[in-house]
């Protein structure tokens, strides 16, 4: 490491000691506190230098130093060249597949008497080390997106009568390379606003980046786990539509979102605290208010020591790197358990949907002889024509008072031979025997039932016409 030089009041004191007074180098030394080398290879700069004594009362000490010091890194082995744009080279870094080799090798082509490897990458680290200090993380451009709430809350009246307020959330979104942020005002952290919060900051960016990096938190990650995390579902089915991943941060390690955490710290400062004495009443308002001064933060601060803006780092870095937007936005939607009806139809809302009625659940009716037969076969017989709209639309749930049936449902109808055929008709009417039954009970049932089912609650059995017990007859148990 090169010495520090002599301030030019010590070198002023030298020579007047030595040519007005002829004092001695190390009584010289010993007076101003400086090394005896360093007295004696002032002396000699001063007459290498072509001066002399007095020097002339207009010389200041930049002057003075600038002859001193001409020749300074002149020695053999000791290059002096003009350092390459370390700022560029640093963004250059985080462009994918580039190398501090490869833009050595550039350098070296336009300057070939410039640094040597070695001395070139040690310039560049003690460069590097004057930056912040934080945990060191190499970013490329258009590879990963850190997404994060902000602790602070903004308050919105709600009741301009009562003056009641709401806390508003903070959504932050920030890119790893350009360091370009997206922030919005949401209601809640629930899973629509955190959705509707990553489209919009897509749409801000112009792209979709590789990554997307959230915490552990409920509504993305439904169980965190170092290796094997389980991601909402919703959550995921959006990363799908947009063609990116999501990859949570390791539990309980905040540092691996540093970059987020920092751009939380910086809306905290830069935009909330200069909102603190407006007062908000909705929040497009609030929105609108942070917009005005997000723009001032991406497109008119400059980043110190790298002399670019968010914005422009974005445009160099991340754009040529991100994917393009999909031709829709995605929609979002919640996925739900329900339990298919024997009616083949499921709630959600209060709102009934008929499905497939291949997802309906099995009959708890096991399927048996209604009628004690002895030899005679028994012929088991289900429906076979089920026609199910799986579009339809929903039926609202009826009162409890209701006299009309949720839904037209079908009823199977007895056409008067040894065959069931499926009607359109809401309620119809169904004779419980079209003669006599010896099936125990069903003899002092009225002949004038009504019943109403769906096609998978129903079990008939038909029998043959020279039953001794039976004869032409058929029963159909509901």
């Amino acid at each position: 490491m090169p010495a520090e030089r002599t301030v030019m009041r010590q070198v002023r004191e030298v020579l007047r000691l030595k040519f007005v007074g002829g004092v001695p180098i190390r009584a010289i030394a010993r007076r101003i506190g400086i090394a005896a080398s360093t007295v004696r290879a002032t002396i000699n700069r001063f007459q290498a230098a072509g001066l002399s004594w007095p020097l002339p009362a207009d010389m200041t000490d930049a002057v003075l130093e600038a002859m001193l010091y001409a020749d300074a890194g002149g020695k053999q082995g000791y290059r002096r060249q003009i350092e390459p744009d370390w700022s560029n080279i640093h963004r250059e870094l985080k462009r994918k597949h580039v190398t501090l080799s490869l833009l050595w090798h550039e350098y070296i082509e336009r300057n070939p008497q410039g640094y040597r490897y070695s001395r070139f990458c040690e310039l560049y680290r003690s460069w590097e080390g004057r930056l912040s200090l934080t945990m060191r993380q190499t970013h490329v451009g258009g590879d990963k997106l850190f997404v994060d709430y902000a602790g602070d809350t903004v308050p919105v009246v709600i009741d301009r009568l009562t003056g009641e307020t709401r806390e508003a959330q903070i959504f932050v979104a920030v890119m790893g390379a350009s360091n370009f942020t997206y922030v919005e005002a949401t209601w809640t952290q629930g899973l629509a606003d955190w959705i509707g919060a990553h489209t919009r900051a897509f749409a801000a960016i112009g792209g979709v980046p590789c990554l997307v990096v959230p915490d552990n938190a409920k509504v993305a990650i439904i169980k965190a786990c170092l290796y094997e995390p389980q991601v909402n579902r919703t959550y995921a089915e959006m990363a799908a539509h947009y063609g990116t991943a999501v990859l949570p941060t390791r539990p309980r390690r905040p540092r691996d979102k540093a970059k987020v955490e920092t751009a939380v710290l910086i809306i905290e400062r830069w935009i909330l605290a200069r909102l603190r004495h407006q007062r908000f009443y909705s929040l497009a308002e609030l929105n609108a208010a942070i917009g005005e001064l997000l723009k001032r933060l991406n497109d008119e601060r400059v980043i110190r020591r790298l002399g670019r803006t968010r914005r422009q780092l974005l445009e160099e870095l991340d754009w040529p790197a991100i994917k393009p937007l999909p031709s829709e936005p995605y929609v979002f939607a919640e996925w739900r358990v329900r339990r298919v009806g024997i009616d083949y139809h499921v709630e959600v809302e209060r709102h009934f949907y008929s499905v497939p009625f291949r997802f309906a659940p099995p009959s708890q009716y096991p399927r048996r002889p209604l009628l004690p037969l002895g030899d005679q076969p028994c012929l088991p017989i289900q429906p076979s024509t089920c026609f199910i709209n799986s579009a339809s639309r929903a039926w609202p749930k009826p009162s409890a008072r209701s006299k009309h049936p949720r839904k037209p449902q079908r009823s199977l109808i007895p056409n008067g031979s040894l065959c069931c055929s499926i009607r359109r008709s809401v309620i119809a009417a169904t004779g419980a025997c079209l003669h006599a039954c010896a099936m125990r009970g069903c003899a002092i049932k009225p002949q004038s039932r009504i019943s109403t089912t769906a096609p998978r609650a129903v079990s008939i059995a038909l029998y043959s016409k020279n039953s001794p017990q039976v004869t032409g007859s058929m029963c159909m148990r509901i």
